[in-house]
């Protein structure tokens, strides 16, 4: 005869060719034993007529060359608890295998080294993390160890910590890693969010935090669908541009780090940043795009200033920008222009042209107090963060050690290099070198006085060496000349 050995079990199959049921768009069909078909991969309906219950997952197979008979299959409705069994279709006459199958057995699940624990099994996580971006060149890997990355650091700890393979350490494409926003040099995180593949399970955060440095903390680890992409499941960014109050000074006050700003001033900023809400086109506020370039089309949410706070004896004010997606240097670019508004550098009429076909000279400000807030995944929270076995992608706020890293970590480190290195105060001096007007006008300006103190450095040469019997030429190159004058584009005539 032939059996299906499942653990101890026998089940027997029939001597002829069967039709067995199943279900496929709510009709009862048949095939017969040795038919190839996807359907018998459906599932077949409980209580049907050859006893098959419900989710019992079988192929097939044609025993037509087999002399043994065939006994009616047999399996009865599976329990609450029940998994997957490689089964062996045995001829015990004939004492050889016949095929193999999987079906899904009535069996609870056995304990012990019968069935894999699902600890520490791959899944699809998301991280949350803060970090400094000071001594590191910004977010994206780079495997060379002189040049140390945010990633780098993360993704060592992660082999460190046994929780990714040796082999797969900067593999992005198997670890299926992505990053919620990439951050450039410099520039530091509060809520940066990362996903990817690792051994999930009990402790993993404090495993990763012991293999990192104190400025990168791991706040969170969320176990998330397959799918889960940190950068293509984002509906929203969020950044901060810490700095301190008096680069809203207007001309002509005078600019130190005891300065307060005022109410009237503050109010002035905010008004000032509204301007920016809204999709406009940004082309003016990047390099290598053009006013005709879709992608120069960004969404601005919200832009605020801050009540000003003390740190250190410094007054700082925190600018937050909210929106879909950045270009690069754009935000940096807009707090600069919205600066010299509020300062009465630019015009405060500027906006309709800022956002026109024609690109202007902006100023970009400091990239040192840029920070990274928040990334928002708000429709996939609203889909799985109620799932039993998910919840929502989001920084805890409450989380008083990750307001602890932002004050004492990031914003002490943007006032102690502005104290010392005074970024924003020698970038102030620079703003009434900027014209606000077309750049592409300034450059040809700028060639052209370029090639007039050209010419007139070339006619100052000459006329020194006439003494000598020499003058310039046009390319810079010393000739030998009697008696002989120096044209304006600094060439030489006969006196």
């Amino acid at each position: 005869m032939i059996v299906i050995r499942a653990g101890g079990a026998k089940i027997l199959l029939t001597t002829k060719s069967v039709p067995v049921p199943y279900t496929n768009n709510n009709k009862h069909k048949y095939v017969r034993v040795g038919q190839q078909s996807r359907g018998m991969a459906s599932q077949y309906p409980s209580g049907a007529g050859t006893g098959v219950g419900t989710t019992r997952n079988i192929s097939l197979v044609d025993f037509s060359q087999s002399s043994a008979p065939l006994k009616k299959l047999s399996l009865d409705p599976p329990e609450t608890n029940s998994y997957h069994k490689k089964l062996k279709l045995f001829d015990e006459e004939n004492e050889d295998y016949l095929c193999k199958t999987t079906v899904k057995t009535s069996k609870d699940v056995p304990s012990g080294s019968e069935v894999k624990s699902k600890e520490n099994k791959n899944r699809q996580v998301a991280l949350i993390l803060s970090y400094l971006g000071k001594d590191h060149y910004g977010m994206q890997l780079i495997t060379d160890t002189a040049f140390p990355t945010i990633e780098l650091r993360l993704l060592d700890a992660l082999r460190k910590a046994e929780l990714i393979s040796d082999n797969k350490t900067y593999d992005l494409w198997n670890l299926n890693f992505q990053r919620g926003s990439r951050t450039d040099k410099g520039v530091s995180a509060v809520g940066q969010t990362v996903s990817m593949k690792i051994k999930y399970g009990e402790g993993v955060i404090p495993r990763i935090n012991n293999q990192l440095p104190e400025t990168i903390r791991v706040w969170d680890c969320i176990r998330v669908t397959k799918r889960f992409d940190a950068k293509l499941k984002a509906c929203f960014r969020t950044y901060s541009y810490i700095c301190p109050s008096f680069v809203f000074a207007p001309i002509g006050e005078l600019v130190n780090e005891g300065y307060r700003i005022t109410p009237e001033v503050l109010e002035t900023a905010r008004q000032v940043l509204k301007q920016f809400i809204g999709v406009k086109n940004y082309h003016g506020f990047t390099s290598g795009k053009t006013y005709t370039d879709p992608s120069s089309r960004r969404q601005i949410v919200e832009f605020t200033c801050s009540q000003a706070f003390l740190h250190s004896g410094l007054e700082l004010v925190e600018l937050r920008v909210k929106g879909a997606s950045f270009m690069m240097h754009q935000i940096r670019k807009m707090v600069g222009l919205a600066i010299a508004v509020v300062k009465g550098v630019a015009r405060s009429d500027i906006w309709a042209e800022v956002f026109g076909s024609v690109k202007l000279d902006i100023p970009r400000a400091p990239g040192l107090g840029l920070v990274l807030r928040h990334i928002h995944y708000d429709v996939y929270n609203a889909k799985f963060g109620g799932d039993p076995e998910h919840r929502a992608v989001e920084l805890d706020d409450s989380n008083p050690e990750v307001d602890l890293f932002f004050k004492n970590t990031i914003v002490r480190d943007i006032v102690a290099t502005e104290l010392s290195e005074k970024s924003m105060m020698s970038w102030l001096s620079t703003l009434t070198v900027h014209s606000f007007e077309d750049v592409d006008k300034v450059h040809r300006l700028s060639a052209g006085y370029s090639r007039v103190f050209k010419a007139d450095n070339i006619i100052a040469a000459a006329s020194e060496n006439r003494v000598a019997g020499t003058t310039v030429a046009a390319d810079g190159t010393s000739v030998a000349v009697d008696e002989r004058t120096v044209a304006a584009d600094g060439t030489t005539v006969a006196a």
